[in-house]
């Protein structure tokens, strides 16, 4: 009767502690698409535009993740960021052959409303974004 009671007592422990609520702190939750710029004419929607200054014209380890975790500690209201890597080639979709170029990197941030502190991460104003050559496989990424 003893082992009966003991069991019950320790199923009933394991059942209401792993029922506990495992709710951590909010974090916002990025979506990410691809998009292609290229092939034809890309509407940026309507905001204010900051492009993002590379120091390496490949910058091919850049983190973007990196990025848009200390824009968010800095509560750096961002809607919208849309980035394009840095190669060496460019492959156009559908093609099996790369052409031999060197893509520059393009980083573009949609704000609702002008924002200083964004200079601070090496951005400037942007009055047009373009995304510029070879721009087929462009990540966005939506806050």
């Amino acid at each position: 009767m003893k082992n009966i009671f003991v069991t019950v007592v320790l199923m009933s422990a394991i059942v209401f502690g792993s029922c506990q609520s495992t709710k951590q702190a909010q974090t916002n939750v990025i979506n990410s698409i691809i998009e292609d710029h290229s092939t034809s004419v890309y509407d940026f929607p309507k905001g204010t535009y900051y492009a993002y200054r590379f120091k390496d014209d490949m910058a091919q380890d850049f983190d973007v993740l990196t990025l848009i975790n200390e824009l968010t500690k800095q509560k750096i209201l961002v809607t919208d960021l849309w980035y394009k890597n840095g190669s060496n080639s460019c492959v156009p979709p559908g093609s099996e052959m790369a052409m031999q170029v060197i893509v520059e990197p393009v980083l573009f941030i949609r704000l609702e409303k002008p924002d200083a502190e964004v200079l601070k991460f090496g951005f400037g104003l942007s009055y047009q974004p373009d995304m510029a050559d070879c721009a087929y496989r462009v990540k966005r990424y939506r806050f």
